[in-house]
C-alpha cells in the first residue's frame, strides 16, 4: 500500500501539470474567440470547461493532503507498517481509491464540455460595403 500512495504521489505533480496546460489553452482560446470575430455570448460551455479544470486542481490538492496526512501520521513504532491507521482510518484509504478516478472523470467532462464550447462557436455576421 505505501508504494501505491508513493506513485500516486508522484504522478500528482505531472497530471496537475497537464491540467494547468489544459487552463491555459482553454483560457486563451476563450479570450481570442470575440477577437477572432466569433461571438462572445457563445463561450458558456469553454467558462464550464475552465471551472471544472479548477475544480479538478482542488480535488487534486485535497488528495495530496489525504496523502501527507497519511505519510504523517500512520506509522508509529508501536504499530506494524500496515496498521490503516491515519486521520481516518479506513476511510482515507477509501477517498483514495475515489479521488483517482474522480479527477479522471471532471478532466475528461472538461474536455468533453470543451469540444461542446468549440462547436457552439459561431462566426459574427459581416457587415457588406457598401
Amino acid at each position: 500500500m505505501d508504494q501505491i500512495l508513493t506513485y500516486q504521489f508522484l504522478g500528482f505533480f505531472q497530471a496537475e501539470w497537464s491540467t494547468v496546460l489544459a487552463i491555459l489553452g482553454i483560457g486563451t482560446i476563450y479570450f481570442l474567440a470575440p477577437v477572432l470575430g466569433y461571438e462572445a455570448s457563445r463561450r458558456t460551455p469553454l467558462a464550464a470547461a475552465m471551472w471544472a479544470l479548477i475544480v479538478k486542481i482542488g480535488v487534486g490538492l485535497f488528495r495530496t493532503s489525504l496523502l501527507f496526512v497519511n505519510a504523517t501520521f500512520s506509522y508509529t513504532p508501536f504499530r506494524s507498517p500496515n496498521y490503516a491507521g491515519g486521520l481516518f482510518g479506513d476511510l482515507q484509504q477509501t477517498l483514495m481509491m475515489i479521488l483517482t478516478p474522480a479527477e479522471t472523470a471532471i478532466f475528461m467532462g472538461a474536455m468533453i464540455l470543451f469540444v461542446l464550447g468549440l462547436q457552439r462557436l459561431r462566426r459574427r455576421p459581416q457587415a457588406l460595403p457598401g
